[in-house]
């Protein structure tokens, strides 16, 4: 079944980290299966395809107004629902829609609805909602290398987080470091990719100092705490860091 995900050019390292623990390297303890790539990560289209269409409403047009405090009430009770649905673990401490409407996806007109919300234990998601397929979160890291290269491609999206605690993924990606006992002043963070052995996520973290880690957090379905890596163990484990020697 094929899902819509918000980029199509963010398959970067997956192999690399679904890889690793079946060849000895990072398989953190209670992970199981997740979804295959190919039902999150193979794009029918791209965000710019999707806001293009003259039936999506984008997060400003439905905040607009007197309904803005309906629409962000809506947007938690839905994106309550989704959460429940997908098991991810997230207690929401704010909600915003960011688009809803109808859109083009494999020839076919389907309703979309798009939201962003915040976690009561510093992750931010994009919860996506499509007509005729299931749910799916896509995390604040991941959104923010799609805008980039949604971007450098000369295409304007507004698919990213822009809640007040979502907003700054260096900050995000430093206080997350902080709560699993790292500190580090993040300069650069950058989405690497997900296993799907353990369903989690990887973030590379470059620090003021110079020092990389790699950090790693729970995607649907995994209730593993975030965690982190110095690049020199990464690499060690199979999950080599890129941005740092």
């Amino acid at each position: 079944m094929a899902r819509i995900v918000l980029t199509a050019s963010i398959l970067v390292a997956i192999g690399t980290v679904a890889s690793a623990g079946q060849s000895g390297g990072y398989a953190p303890a209670g992970g199981g299966a997740g979804a295959p790539p190919s039902e999150q990560q193979n794009a029918s289209t791209r965000p710019y395809d999707v806001e293009k269409s003259g039936e999506f409403q984008d997060r400003a047009q439905l905040l607009s107004g007197k309904n803005a405090d309906k629409e962000r009430a809506a947007a938690l009770e839905q994106s309550q629902k989704i959460l429940a649905a997908i098991h991810l673990a997230c207690e929401p401490s704010a909600a915003e829609p960011v688009g809803r409407g109808r859109a083009q996806f494999d020839n076919k007109k389907v309703q979309v609805a798009i939201y962003e919300v915040a976690c009561s234990n510093g992750l931010g998601y994009l919860l996506v909602a499509k007509e005729g397929a299931d749910p799916y979160a896509t995390s604040c890291f991941s959104a923010d290398k799609m805008r980039a290269a949604e971007l450098a491609k000369g295409h304007k999206t507004e698919l990213y987080c822009q809640l007040p605690g979502n907003k700054d993924v260096n900050a995000m990606a430093a206080a997350l470091m902080s709560t699993a006992g790292t500190s580090c002043n993040v300069r650069t963070v950058q989405w690497y990719g997900r296993s799907v052995m353990t369903n989690s996520e990887y973030e590379e973290v470059v620090c003021d100092n110079g020092a990389g880690y790699m950090l790693r957090t729970a995607q649907a379905g995994s209730t593993e705490p975030t965690s982190v890596m110095a690049c020199a163990e990464a690499a060690q484990r199979g999950v080599p860091c890129h941005l740092t020697p």
